[in-house]
């Protein structure tokens, strides 16, 4: 869930982006808004690492 969080973040400012630099002329907006927006792309398309299960083991078990 944090995932699809922090992509929905991204896309938004975008977007935000994307509209200050069309109101106001300034290109660099519109850059970020296109780094923003590659950065959403690549982050979707890239799978989400499997979580990793660590077994503790209790040391008076434990062969030597």
């Amino acid at each position: 869930m944090k995932r699809y969080m922090i992509l929905a973040a991204i896309l938004g400012l975008a977007a935000t982006l994307y509209v200050a630099g069309f109101a106001t002329g300034a290109i660099s907006l519109f850059a970020a808004g296109a780094l923003f927006e590659a950065a959403f792309w690549i982050k979707l398309m890239r799978k989400p690492r499997p979580v990793r299960i660590v077994i503790k083991r209790d040391e008076p078990r434990r062969r030597r």
